[in-house]
């Protein structure tokens, strides 16, 4: 029997973004089929899965929810790789908050 799994919440204050890419958190330690990103910021912030292209903006108390297994025939097929990492870095300057990454697997 499968079971859906979860990782440890990945969070980054608003101190620790900057104009760079920094990661939040640690890297995927399983191949995440259901993943959450969080904007708790009071500033608008660009996301990348690859640590240089921004993939997602995310106004402020904004997120977004990926189930890349929803509606799929074959629901074993499509998951985010393990070691993937979430990264940030500021579009406008947030002077609060914390961004959050959510992420959970299947196990078996």
């Amino acid at each position: 029997m499968a079971l859906l799994r979860a990782e440890a919440i990945r969070t980054l204050a608003y101190g620790s973004i900057g104009a760079t890419y920094a990661l939040v958190g640690d890297r995927f330690a399983n191949p995440v089929i259901i993943l959450k990103i969080y904007n708790d910021t009071n500033a608008n912030l660009y996301f990348s899965y690859d640590n240089v292209v921004n993939h997602e903006m995310l106004p402020p108390n904004g997120f977004t929810l990926l189930d890349v297994r929803a509606n799929k025939e074959n629901r074993s097929a499509l998951s985010f790789s393990e070691f993937t990492g979430i990264s940030v870095k500021r579009l406008g300057t947030p002077t609060a908050g914390s961004v959050y990454v959510s992420c959970y697997y299947q196990k078996g």
